[in-house]
């Protein structure tokens, strides 16, 4: 099963104010989010205490995901300081 793969507003913008490699680094660990977004590894948690949202671990960034359907949206994309204060 392939899953849709959407942006939000504040993520693009987000993305766009990173560097170059860590834009791309985050942009094709989104994209294996297409095939599967709950694959068994350490970097993909459930965030409690916030409904049906998730967490992506790439190196000192998180992205934070909702799964509706077979449509996976990345909502957010901050570094781990900045994670930490707001989830």
């Amino acid at each position: 099963m392939t899953f849709e793969l959407g942006y939000s507003r504040k993520a693009e913008t987000q993305l766009e104010k990173l560097s170059p490699q860590a834009a791309l680094r985050i942009l094709e660990s989104c994209e294996r989010l297409k095939k599967n977004p709950f694959p068994d590894e350490k970097r993909i948690k459930k965030l409690k205490g916030h409904k049906g949202l998730y967490r992506l671990w790439i190196g000192d960034y998180r992205v934070v995901f909702n799964i509706s359907g077979t449509a996976v949206e990345v909502i957010d994309v901050v570094s781990k300081p900045d994670f930490q204060k707001a989830y």
